[in-house]
């Protein structure tokens, strides 16, 4: 028994609607994943109201490149919540060492504080 032409190109016309659809959301799918990857440091900005409590917060730190000659510094400076490096021009080098040594010893000296604590807290 023969089957029926139409009832055959309805059958495939169905079923290449369905792989249609399914490709589709496949490439939604990827599009989304990659948006997001591409994206990712600039997700906690749309979201301000989320707070990572669990995360330390790191100092931003820079980078000094000294000269051979003379007491000026090329400056970058690291930003530790995006990743990015940013071009701070030409500083006094001895200043800026005796300002991130400073800024350095307080920043070790809270976080020597909060482990000390902490080691008292049950967990």
């Amino acid at each position: 028994m023969r089957s029926n032409p139409r009832t055959r190109l309805r059958r495939k016309t169905a079923r290449a609607g369905f792989f249609n659809r399914r490709a589709c959301v496949a490439c939604a799918f990827l599009a989304f994943s990659l948006a997001v990857v591409h994206y990712r440091g600039d997700i906690p900005t749309l979201f301000p109201g989320i707070s990572r409590e669990s995360e330390p917060k790191l100092p931003n730190g820079s980078i000094l490149f000294s000269a051979f000659s003379g007491n000026t510094c090329r400056q970058s400076l690291i930003d530790n919540a995006t990743g990015q490096i940013r071009d701070n021009g030409f500083v006094d080098c001895d200043a800026e060492k005796a300002q991130t040594a400073e800024k350095w010893t307080k920043q070790m000296a809270k976080q020597r504080q909060t482990a000390i604590r902490d080691s008292f807290v049950n967990k």
